[in-house]
């Protein structure tokens, strides 16, 4: 269903929002925006209209800076299972109750928030529990994302976990954005949540 143009005006006003909060903290667009989207559009819906700005500036942060090769030898796991995660998780969109959707989404932004306040970092893994670990966090965070279209956590805190420096950081998270990004426009397509308007 098109957007009213006070639904437009709404959604440019969040998008600039959450475009100053990724611009701040470097990740956050998708979480912000879809948080405030859902309050006057379903979350398919919302997830459809979030996917090119976040893809078009996760592509720019995460090919744009200097760690490229490192992180892609690193995390390649994590990147993986992000997209297969995603491609799941957006799989199983047209099965699951909208509304139920839209509590884990909730559920799931207040515990990052929460998370961030008054959390503990997530402690440091050995070198080879990171192997195995990487994978497994991007097939979590990539399920995530396919249902709530955020892929915050548990991604975010498992980067910090793993010390990288912070413009390692923004760049690894925009790597593991932008596959979980393009399988859950894959998903949202063959679902036929993505239509053209």
């Amino acid at each position: 269903m098109p957007l009213a143009l006070h639904e437009l005006a709404l959604a440019g006003a969040i998008f600039i929002l959450a475009g100053a909060v990724k611009g701040i903290a470097g990740f956050g667009f998708p979480a912000v925006s879809i948080g405030l989207l859902v309050l006057f559009r379903p979350l398919p819906e919302g997830m459809a209209l979030i996917l090119a700005p976040t893809l078009l500036t996760n592509l720019w942060q995460a090919l744009s800076g200097p760690h490229l090769k490192p992180l892609l030898r690193r995390l390649w796991g994590l990147f993986l299972g992000s997209t297969l995660g995603a491609a799941g998780g957006a799989a199983m969109l047209s099965k699951v109750n909208t509304g139920l959707l839209s509590v884990m989404l909730g559920v799931l932004l207040i515990g990052g928030a929460l998370y961030a306040l008054f959390g503990r970092p997530f402690p440091s893994p050995k070198p080879t529990t990171e192997r195995w670990l990487s994978p497994l966090i991007g097939l979590v965070s990539g399920v995530i994302t396919g249902l709530t279209g955020s892929y915050l956590m548990p991604a975010a805190p498992y980067l910090v976990a793993l010390r990288l420096r912070p413009a390692e950081f923004v760049q690894a998270f925009g790597l593991g954005v932008i596959g979980a990004l393009v399988a859950l426009g894959v998903g949202l397509r063959g679902a036929g949540l993505l239509p053209a308007d």
